[in-house]
């Protein structure tokens, strides 16, 4: 495996516009399924419920049995924004001082094209495998429906552990926050805002006094077990309209960041006991709705986890050091996998820069120890012979 490969591939992959919600992710599981088909690599296109294409999975089956572990990276991308803020164009894949620019190189085509050459590796090198790889590349992970990664689990046996290709080889992203989202909504009572007689219930106003009790709220800081703190945001509000009526609704999103000391259990707690406080202060015609979106759990891998282990030695193996384990504050597939039962690697690949921003690029020199600490780790979970 040559890293000049790699970069070829990458280069491919970055040329093809896959953002997802904007493109459709068609030519990217396309190209995929070509290179695959080429190094013949056996791979499957899944689909979801709609029958969009959801996603690429190669399977390596070794010659004895043993675990099931999945490498997983996205097919789809952030959008590019304003394209003229960027110093070359979002799709031209352009080289620079060791660098490639573009977006999606770093999130996560640079992984798809390594897992693709691991695959077409272990592939080759499948009769001293004990167990199965898989390889997922997900088609619908920018769109926040994750529909391949459901599909995955839906279709496939149930792996032992996963390693998501997400960019930074300066930690191994071991565990991630979760989240709690909720829309709230504030009602109250229309009138002309010059109105003396009728002043009415501004929803604006009392959606403002709720919103200043939450961000106030007391929330449980980091510790050892888990270095990062909670956190809520108000992600959107809005009511009214004009200047002469009185808003008789108001609409606000928060976002719950959770870790083990606040679950989505005290998150709701906190949201519907703020807003059931301003309820009997400004009380109005109609309570104020809570309506729970979608929630995710916290989680971080046991210092004894099988797979941080394997990932942990096999960097420190090709890095000359130790590489540190820890908790990322977005959330992301991780939380899925781990609400499953699903020990998870969120992150460990390319050096990067401007990560969903104007100039996203990977820096080239780091793809060749990326692939030997992969390489390497995938060995010691399916104890195949080192090369």
């Amino acid at each position: 495996m040559k890293s000049d490969s790699i970069s070829k591939l990458i280069k491919e992959l970055v040329a093809i516009p896959s953002q997802g919600g904007v493109d459709t992710c068609d030519l990217m599981i396309a190209a995929v399924s070509a290179w695959l088909k080429a190094k013949r690599v056996p791979f499957t296109v899944i689909y979801d419920q709609q029958n969009r294409p959801a996603a690429v999975v190669a399977t390596v089956i070794g010659a004895k049995a043993g675990p099931i572990y999945c490498l997983d990276a996205c097919l789809d991308t952030a959008t590019v924004g304003d394209t003229n803020k960027w110093k070359y164009a979002p799709f031209s894949a352009q080289e620079e001082s060791g660098w490639l620019y573009g977006r999606g190189a770093s999130d996560s085509k640079a992984a798809v094209a390594i897992f693709c050459h691991l695959a077409a590796h272990f592939q080759r090198q499948r009769s001293k495998l004990n167990g199965t790889l898989h390889v997922l590349f997900d088609a619908d992970e920018h769109t926040g429906r994750f529909g391949g990664v459901k599909e995955y689990l839906a279709q496939f046996p149930k792996p032992a552990g996963v390693m998501i290709g997400y960019p930074g080889k300066d930690v191994i992203s071991s565990g991630a926050r979760g989240f709690f989202r909720t829309e709230i909504t504030v009602h109250g009572q229309s009138a002309h805002s010059g109105s003396s007689s009728s002043p009415g219930q501004n929803a604006v106003v009392k959606a403002s006094a709720l919103v200043s009790q939450m961000v106030a709220a007391p929330l449980p800081g980091a510790d050892a077990s888990f270095a990062l703190p909670a956190k809520l945001t108000v992600t959107e509000m809005g009511g009214g309209k004009g200047y002469t009526a009185v808003p008789d609704v108001c609409r606000v999103k928060v976002d719950c960041r959770l870790t083990p000391a606040f679950d989505a259990a005290q998150a709701r707690a906190l949201i519907v006991g703020a807003a059931h406080a301003i309820d009997t202060a400004m009380p109005t015609a109609q309570a104020t709705a809570v309506v729970e979106e979608e929630s995710w759990p916290p989680y971080v891998l046991a210092p004894q986890s099988t797979l941080l282990a394997a990932l942990s030695t096999a960097a420190a193996e090709v890095f000359g050091k130790d590489v540190p384990a820890k908790v990322a504050g977005p959330s992301n597939i991780g939380n899925y996998l781990a609400g499953k039962g699903i020990e998870t690697i969120c992150g460990f690949g390319v050096t990067y820069k401007g990560l969903h921003a104007t100039d996203e690029c990977i820096e080239l020199a780091t793809i060749a120890p990326v692939l030997k600490a992969y390489k390497t780790a995938v060995e010691i979970l399916l104890s195949a012979e080192k090369k």
